[in-house]
């Protein structure tokens, strides 16, 4: 989440994110199952594990180092994103991790796609 710089009311955008970040809000994101929780006390647990199993997932596999050193591209940063935003949805999501598929291999696709 981000506030433009253009922003006509940058306090209340902040308010916002902050409302959004606060453990209240992500203990609902994790009860919901539709996005992974950001907040590391929940989405570490045990708890969220059992009950968003798809989420904490997810969230494990933000935690990779592969993952938190992605690429960047002078052009054409977009359409690398798009196939891998695609991609990891059909392996995460449609899978449930029946047919496991590395990063890597996620990765390369997406770069070939691009």
């Amino acid at each position: 989440m981000s506030v433009a710089k253009y922003s006509k009311n940058k306090e209340a955008a902040f308010k916002a994110i902050k409302c959004y970040i606060d453990e209240a809000a992500q203990r609902t994101v994790a009860e919901s199952d539709l996005r992974p929780c950001s907040y590391k006390p929940i989405s570490e647990s045990e708890e969220y594990a059992s009950l968003s199993p798809t989420q904490s997932k997810v969230y494990a596999i933000l935690q990779n180092t592969t993952v938190r050193d992605l690429p960047a591209f002078a052009t054409g940063q977009e359409k690398f994103w798009e196939a891998w935003g695609s991609a990891l949805t059909g392996t995460v999501y449609w899978d449930y991790g029946s047919n496991p598929t590395s990063i890597n291999s996620l990765l390369e696709t997406a770069m070939s796609k691009a």
